[in-house]
């Protein structure tokens, strides 16, 4: 996922410049920032320890279905999507003693990182629903 959302954040905010609310704007440009960063970060941790790098997973067709809708819908599934990802990642390094120390500082740092983006997310979800008009809320309940 550290790769996968900034091609379609980029071509979102060219496409639709001066349209996007400033809150999201500025979630989007900060999350493609923090993401280059976890990039270079993983990139550097697997070259360390020996380990291969391999091709990212399929799952940019996901994030271009959020592309027609509205900014805030895609920041609200990024996000969850995000916040599942970390919270298993978390749950499984508490699980005792099957990391590395080199592992374990990799991801708490990644961790301290990824909670202010989540929690940058989260305000930006929770302004866009205490918005809404019940109907449209009710549409967006599966979210």
């Amino acid at each position: 996922m550290e790769e996968a959302l900034n091609p379609l954040f980029i071509r979102l905010l060219h496409k639709n410049h001066g349209k996007i609310p400033d809150n999201i704007r500025e979630y989007m440009i900060l999350f493609c920032k923090e993401e280059i960063v976890h990039t270079q970060m993983f990139r550097r941790y697997l070259q360390v320890a020996g380990l291969p790098l391999y091709g990212a997973p399929e799952i940019q067709y996901f994030f271009e279905e959020l592309a027609p809708m509205h900014p805030a819908v895609g920041v609200m599934c990024v996000y969850l999507s995000e916040a599942i990802a970390e919270e298993a990642v978390m749950r499984q390094i508490g699980q005792g003693p099957g990391f590395d120390p080199l592992s374990k500082q990799l991801f708490l740092a990644h961790h301290h990182e990824e909670a202010r983006h989540l929690a940058f997310g989260r305000s930006i979800c929770e302004a866009f629903l205490e918005r809404l008009d019940p109907g449209t809320k009710a549409q967006r309940g599966g979210l």
